[in-house]
């Protein structure tokens, strides 16, 4: 219902780039980073105990062909980066919706991924702060569509690790364009990069917390970020 709105936003923070490769639709799109309510996600330093962790679903859309790009899902990410487990010191863990029964489940779990129930760690608001705040920091893959289309898209889950003072290593989809590549937060495109940035930011967990925590307050504020969103588009 397109046609029944009048203003659009998108956390695709590089949809109007140059770089982007977003089908344009005739409107215009306003980037707003995902806000975050700081009080609600206290930083809690935790030394850089635990897994570093993600919770995601596994198959989030049916395969898509556009324009010469191949858009797919998380899945076919987490392959490309599957040998991970066996490159770094630190523990990896999903929380996702992958099936025991399912190929992909004994595909990552035999090259050294820990799975987790998704339901178990979302049954509630505080189930799901807890398992984000019990992690190191967070590794992620993003969908092959966001990646392809090079859009800037950005996670409003990784903001969450990162008001908490976790660090996060997380695919590229055009988004160190608008963010800062720091102590707290890194960018891969594959998993040498991967591998790299994880044992960087895992040798400083107190440096990498704050400065997570920092980029938080920097650039997610709620207040500031929908106050921002609200002035632009009156």
């Amino acid at each position: 219902n397109f046609e029944g709105h009048t203003d659009f936003t998108t956390i695709a923070l590089g949809w109007n780039d140059a770089e982007s490769h977003v089908p344009r639709d005739g409107r215009s799109w306003l980037p707003v980073a995902p806000p975050v309510d700081l009080d609600l996600w206290p930083a809690s330093p935790n030394g850089g105990q635990g897994a570093w962790t993600t919770v995601t679903h596994w198959y989030g859309y049916p395969r898509v062909e556009w324009d010469g790009l191949v858009l797919d899902n998380k899945s076919a990410e987490f392959m490309k980066v599957a040998g991970l487990p066996g490159r770094v010191a630190q523990s990896l863990r999903i929380a996702c919706d992958l099936q025991p029964g399912w190929d992909d489940y004994h595909a990552i779990q035999a090259r050294g991924w820990d799975l987790v129930p998704v339901g178990e760690v979302c049954r509630s608001p505080e189930t799901y702060g807890t398992f984000i705040q019990a992690s190191a920091g967070e590794f992620s893959v993003a969908k092959g569509g966001y990646v392809r289309m090079n859009s800037g898209w950005f996670s409003d889950r990784t903001v969450c690790y990162l008001a908490s003072g976790r660090p996060a290593v997380v695919q590229e989809t055009g988004w160190s364009r608008h963010l800062p590549i720091s102590g707290g937060l890194a960018a891969f495109r594959d998993e040498q990069e991967a591998a790299a940035a994880l044992e960087r930011l895992a040798a400083e967990p107190e440096k990498a917390g704050a400065a997570a925590r920092q980029i938080a307050e920097m650039f997610f504020n709620g207040t500031q970020v929908v106050g921002g969103m609200l002035a632009r588009l009156a």
